[in-house]
């Protein structure tokens, strides 16, 4: 039986896939919600981020015309989490188009009072990482998130992508770089906030709201299991 050069590269990428197993906060009942979303061609819904597959991605709206931005995705976990750690997967299909560049976090426990990291990410397809235990050293108290986009990586338009978007919680003994839970190394590298600017340093907010269903929005629950497709039992 003839096997396929394709199928021996999948079976090596599986390999090679690094578990964030431990930690990783299960995704089945979370509820997304975005600004934009592409719905010529393949659908590219906020549930493509959160569906454990690297090769599908949420994409705002580019054809037959795009949304300006910012953007933002923002997500409901069902249940308040002790987070240390939130990642952020760039579409790994070969393109960049979409890459997040300048950005806000903000985390809450209550959808009341938000907490409020930020910086810029390079345009690459690495895995953007950033430490929710900074500066105090202790997880933060997680149910809500939203991410806001202010800039695409490469300033080739106003588009916003994400193959995964992933949060780990302290039940890992582990903080900082989700790496960190595995013996192997991470196929997509990884870029780790662990040492935030100044500007990356949390503040706090009372006013922030997340934004609400609209027409112009769209909310998806994951479907599928919480590990995404680069982790391994």
């Amino acid at each position: 039986m003839r096997i396929s050069s394709a199928f021996f590269a999948f079976a090596i990428y599986l390999s090679c896939a690094p578990c964030f197993c431990t930690g990783q906060i299960d995704r089945t009942e979370w509820s997304c919600n975005v600004d934009s979303w592409q719905t010529v061609g393949i659908l590219q819904d906020c549930a493509k981020a959160i569906d454990g597959v690297d090769l599908l991605y949420w994409h705002t709206k580019d054809a037959p015309d795009s949304d300006p931005l910012p953007h933002y995705f923002q997500n409901d976990m069902q249940q308040v989490y002790q987070a240390t750690t939130f990642t952020y997967l760039p579409r790994q299909d070969g393109s960049n188009h979409g890459n997040i560049g300048s950005w806000r976090l903000s985390l809450s426990s209550d959808g009341t009072n938000w907490r409020l990291y930020n910086g810029t990410w390079s345009d690459n397809q690495l895995l953007k990482v950033i430490d929710l235990t900074v500066p105090e050293g202790n997880p933060w108290p997680t149910r809500f998130w939203k991410l806001d986009a202010y800039s695409e990586a490469g300033s080739r338009g106003p588009w916003s992508s994400a193959a995964e978007f992933n949060v780990f919680d302290s039940s890992s003994g582990t903080t900082g770089n989700p790496a960190a839970a595995s013996n192997t190394p991470n196929a997509h590298g990884t870029t780790t906030n662990t040492s935030p600017t100044s500007s990356q340093h949390p503040t706090t907010s009372t006013s922030l709201a997340p934004a609400t269903a609209s027409s112009a929005s769209t909310s998806a629950t994951a479907g599928g299991g919480g590990l995404s497709k680069d982790t391994q039992s």
